[in-house]
Protein backbone atom coordinates (compact mmCIF):
# COMPACT_ATOMS: atom_id res chain seq x y z
CA UNK A 1 0.00 0.00 0.00
CA UNK A 2 1.14 3.28 -1.17
CA UNK A 3 0.86 6.38 1.61
CA UNK A 4 -0.08 9.45 -0.72
CA UNK A 5 1.65 12.91 1.76
CA UNK A 6 -0.02 16.48 1.22
CA UNK A 7 1.49 19.73 2.22
CA UNK A 8 -1.40 21.58 3.25
CA UNK A 9 -4.78 20.73 4.62
CA UNK A 10 -7.89 22.19 2.76
CA UNK A 11 -9.80 24.45 5.31
CA UNK A 12 -12.93 24.01 3.42
CA UNK A 13 -13.23 20.42 3.19
CA UNK A 14 -10.32 19.33 5.07
CA UNK A 15 -8.38 16.73 2.30
CA UNK A 16 -5.46 17.19 2.12
CA UNK A 17 -3.70 19.56 -0.76
CA UNK A 18 -0.89 19.97 -3.39
CA UNK A 19 -1.52 22.69 -4.69
CA UNK A 20 -4.51 25.35 -3.99
CA UNK A 21 -5.32 29.21 -2.97
CA UNK A 22 -3.95 30.98 0.15
CA UNK A 23 -6.77 33.38 1.16
CA UNK A 24 -5.11 35.04 4.05
CA UNK A 25 -4.34 32.38 6.19
CA UNK A 26 -6.75 29.78 5.28
CA UNK A 27 -6.66 27.39 2.45
CA UNK A 28 -8.92 26.09 -0.49
CA UNK A 29 -7.81 23.36 -2.72
CA UNK A 30 -10.28 24.32 -5.36
CA UNK A 31 -12.72 27.09 -7.41
CA UNK A 32 -15.51 24.96 -5.51
CA UNK A 33 -13.90 25.17 -2.05
CA UNK A 34 -12.87 28.70 -2.42
CA UNK A 35 -16.76 29.52 -2.89
CA UNK A 36 -17.75 27.75 0.21
CA UNK A 37 -15.59 29.38 2.64
CA UNK A 38 -18.27 31.15 4.77
CA UNK A 39 -18.93 35.02 3.56
CA UNK A 40 -16.18 34.28 0.44
CA UNK A 41 -16.19 33.13 -3.36
CA UNK A 42 -13.89 33.02 -6.22
CA UNK A 43 -14.86 36.82 -7.47
CA UNK A 44 -14.26 37.96 -3.98
CA UNK A 45 -10.36 36.09 -4.38
CA UNK A 46 -9.49 38.31 -7.42
CA UNK A 47 -10.65 41.34 -5.89
CA UNK A 48 -8.51 40.21 -3.00
CA UNK A 49 -5.09 39.60 -5.10
CA UNK A 50 -5.22 42.65 -6.77
CA UNK A 51 -4.87 44.34 -3.74
CA UNK A 52 -2.26 41.73 -1.79
CA UNK A 53 -1.01 39.13 -3.76
CA UNK A 54 1.06 38.47 -0.81
CA UNK A 55 -1.68 36.79 1.46
CA UNK A 56 -4.18 35.97 -2.11
CA UNK A 57 -2.58 33.75 -4.14
CA UNK A 58 -2.94 30.49 -6.14
CA UNK A 59 0.10 28.16 -5.57
CA UNK A 60 1.93 24.65 -5.73
CA UNK A 61 3.66 23.51 -2.62
CA UNK A 62 5.97 20.83 -4.85
CA UNK A 63 6.77 18.45 -2.01
CA UNK A 64 9.24 20.51 -0.63
CA UNK A 65 8.56 18.39 2.32
CA UNK A 66 12.21 18.08 4.13
CA UNK A 67 11.45 21.77 6.55
CA UNK A 68 8.29 21.08 7.61
CA UNK A 69 7.13 19.14 10.55
CA UNK A 70 4.28 17.84 9.78
CA UNK A 71 1.87 16.66 6.61
CA UNK A 72 -0.99 15.56 6.13
CA UNK A 73 -2.73 12.55 4.32
CA UNK A 74 -5.84 12.79 1.83
CA UNK A 75 -8.38 12.41 4.44
CA UNK A 76 -6.41 15.41 6.05
CA UNK A 77 -5.35 13.73 9.26
CA UNK A 78 -1.92 15.32 10.00
CA UNK A 79 0.70 13.19 10.83
CA UNK A 80 4.59 13.73 11.60
CA UNK A 81 7.05 14.18 8.37
CA UNK A 82 8.38 10.75 7.35
CA UNK A 83 11.32 12.46 5.16
CA UNK A 84 12.89 14.77 7.95
CA UNK A 85 15.51 17.07 6.92
CA UNK A 86 19.17 15.59 7.69
CA UNK A 87 22.53 16.85 7.61
CA UNK A 88 23.28 13.33 5.10
CA UNK A 89 20.69 15.00 3.21
CA UNK A 90 22.32 18.33 2.97
CA UNK A 91 25.36 17.32 2.35
CA UNK A 92 24.06 14.56 -0.70
CA UNK A 93 21.81 18.35 -2.10
CA UNK A 94 25.07 20.21 -1.92
CA UNK A 95 27.18 17.40 -4.14
CA UNK A 96 25.09 17.02 -6.54
CA UNK A 97 24.86 20.93 -7.40
CA UNK A 98 28.48 20.92 -7.70
CA UNK A 99 28.78 18.29 -9.96
CA UNK A 100 25.74 19.92 -11.95
CA UNK A 101 27.57 23.30 -11.55
CA UNK A 102 30.96 22.11 -12.89
CA UNK A 103 29.58 19.94 -15.71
Amino acid sequence: MVIQYYSRKCDVCNKGMEEGFLVGDEYACSEKCLDNMPDYSHEQFLEDYKWDDDSFYYTDWEKQWEHEDSLFLEDGTEVDNPFPYSEEKRRYIIDEKFREEIS
